[in-house]
């Protein structure tokens, strides 16, 4: 399975899981290799994300504020993108983040063209943060996760969701 292909599930803003079998084994010797052995997908489970009702008037509030809303997420591009739009939110352009780019004009450049970037790592959400707040920029982050802390402390505000891990709260 190439994780790179979209699926249309994906696109309709659903987390897909693929679930796979390999005659080869998967230990920690073979892992540590970084080759994985051949998998045959058996099948998928798509899970529905469903957005709060008040996302909408809240995402329109900020935006009449004048503030920028960018999201960084650890899924699909095409996921994250249906689901910021599903909450209401114009989004102008997606792009995937698995390869930042190491320059910070770079890093700002794909931000200031994108306002989805999905398949972030934590370290690349830092870098992303980094990057807006040397070019002057008050940056705001709001996470739920462990893979939001770096991010959260390098943001000049950061919020962690309430119903979030305890790492991203004690931030």
């Amino acid at each position: 399975l190439d994780p790179s292909l979209p699926l249309p599930a994906a696109a309709d803003g659903n987390r897909v899981v693929a679930l796979g079998h390999s005659a080869d084994p998967l230990d920690a010797e073979t892992a540590s290799t970084g080759i994985i052995p051949r998998v045959a997908v058996v099948g998928h489970v798509v899970l529905a994300e469903q957005v709060r009702p008040t996302a909408p008037a809240t995402l329109a509030y900020l935006r009449e504020q004048g503030i920028r809303l960018k999201v960084f997420s650890g899924d699909h591009p095409a996921t994250v993108e249906a689901v910021v739009r599903s909450a209401g939110q114009p989004v102008n352009g997606s792009a995937d983040g698995r390869l930042l780019p190491t320059e910070t004009d770079d890093l700002v450049r794909l931000v200031d063209e994108n306002d989805v970037l999905g398949r972030v790592e934590p370290h690349g959400k830092q870098q992303l943060v980094r990057a807006m707040r040397t070019q002057g920029r008050v940056v705001g982050m709001t996470g739920d996760g462990v893979n939001d802390v770096l991010a959260l402390k390098e943001a000049d505000l950061g919020i962690a969701m309430g119903s979030g891990s305890a790492a991203a709260r004690a931030v």
